[in-house]
């Protein structure tokens, strides 16, 4: 639940910020890895590849990067522990 619900968390405000800016993020996609840890067990990493619509690869450096700062500071993501490695592949957005 942890790695989706940073996912959601993710595109749902990365969704708010496209609309305020005039365009929606349709047919995004985000693949969801959850890394376990045994002993004990608990998560020890996520990792998050953004698939990218062909309607969206052509958006600008700057909005790309408005995007990604919004998503990176969603609030699931700030709450997660340091301890827990959350790596995100941006994919054609890198």
């Amino acid at each position: 639940m942890l790695a989706t619900s940073l996912a959601a968390c993710m595109i749902t405000v990365m969704g708010i910020k496209a609309r305020s800016m005039d365009f929606d993020l349709d047919n995004i996609k985000i693949e969801v890895l959850k890394i376990m840890k045994s002993d004990p067990r608990r998560v020890r990493g996520i990792e998050l590849t953004f698939h990218i619509p062909d309607e969206l690869k052509h958006l600008d450096e700057k909005t790309r990067t408005i995007l990604k700062n919004t998503g990176e500071t969603c609030p699931v993501i700030k709450s997660i522990h340091p301890d827990i490695d959350v790596k995100i592949d941006w994919g054609v957005w890198m």
